[in-house]
């Protein structure tokens, strides 16, 4: 009801409800289906970016032609003390290496802090970086890249992320198929953002069954 009244208060908002809970990835897809701009910014309820970042986003995306999509540097706290990793590689080798952390701790210590230490390092550049990955908690996307992402599995016409993923994973799925397109993604340093994530029971389960089906789609032999 309050987002009703704000909206309708506003020319340039367009609020778009479902009749009921679609999930994250096909809630997504129904915006997304509805909007005809070239660049789409995906934001979560508990994520927040300035327009200064977002305009250094598109800047950068009107600047390199390649690029499918690009994530502003992410921290976890209003201060900017905590800063989360650029990109969670999901492919056999990462699965395999969490699974060696998981038996021995001097492994996963020795990781962590080589990854640590790559992020902080990365978090000084000036110019976007390539990666592999991109989470869509804070997310602008180029349309053109995602239709021909759409392509590459022959999903349906529209769609953004897999319509089979509920929650979680379908950002890595969208990574992958984007790249297969031909894409690059990228991070930028100096566009930064801050997405308060909270862990809750419930996500376990749903993120363990979808990093299954993501591996069962992607990666069906390991």
């Amino acid at each position: 009801l309050l987002l009703s009244e704000l909206a309708s208060s506003r020319s340039d908002v367009r609020l778009i409800q479902a009749s009921k809970n679609l999930g994250f990835g096909v809630g997504c897809n129904l915006a997304f289906s509805r909007s005809q701009a070239e660049f789409v910014l995906l934001l979560n309820p508990d994520a927040r970016i300035q327009p200064p970042a977002i305009g250094r986003l598109i800047e950068t995306m009107r600047h390199r032609a390649n690029l499918g999509a690009i994530a502003p540097t992410m921290y976890w706290n209003l201060s900017q003390t905590f800063i989360i990793p650029h990109s969670v590689s999901q492919t056999p080798w990462s699965g395999l290496k969490n699974m060696m952390a998981s038996r021995w701790g001097w492994m996963a210590n020795q990781w962590a802090r080589s990854e640590l230490k790559d992020v902080r390092s990365k978090a000084q550049l000036n110019q976007a970086f390539d990666t592999g990955f991109l989470t869509g908690a804070v997310l602008l996307i180029r349309r053109e890249a995602a239709r021909q992402a759409a392509q590459v599995t022959q999903l349906p016409e529209g769609c953004l992320f897999d319509p089979d993923y509920f929650m979680f994973f379908e950002d890595s799925d969208l990574s992958l198929r984007l790249r297969r397109a031909g894409w690059a993604l990228a991070v930028h340093p100096r566009a930064t953002a801050v997405h308060g994530y909270r862990h809750k029971a419930f996500k376990a389960g749903l993120m363990a069954k979808a990093r299954v089906q993501f591996f069962k789609k992607q990666f069906p032999a390991f």
